[in-house]
């Protein structure tokens, strides 16, 4: 499927890229590369199937309380410790 270089850049305006000409040349050809395997997909044929691979899908598991980190060497690598949980640096 031919896809005009005008789409190529609106695509690229949307996601705020600055492409050059040569990039816009070399994103039309694996965009359209993409929409042909996805043509390919549409010819597929495709029947009722029963997805459940698992044979015991409907037993349960139980919880079970774990300690969800270890009793030292973890917590070494962390300057602050407040109420059992590790303080971390602010990221935003």
């Amino acid at each position: 499927m031919e896809i005009e270089k005008e789409k190529i850049k609106h695509l690229a305006e949307l996601g705020r890229i600055k492409l050059t000409e040569e990039e816009a040349g070399k994103f039309k050809k694996d965009v359209e590369e993409i929409v042909a395997f996805f043509d390919k997909l549409k010819e597929v044929e495709v029947r009722e199937t029963d997805f459940d691979i698992s044979s015991n899908a409907s037993e349960t598991i139980s919880d079970e309380k774990k300690d969800s980190i270890g009793t030292g060497k973890e917590k070494k690598n962390f300057m602050e410790e407040e109420g059992g949980y590790l303080k971390i640096p602010k990221v935003f």
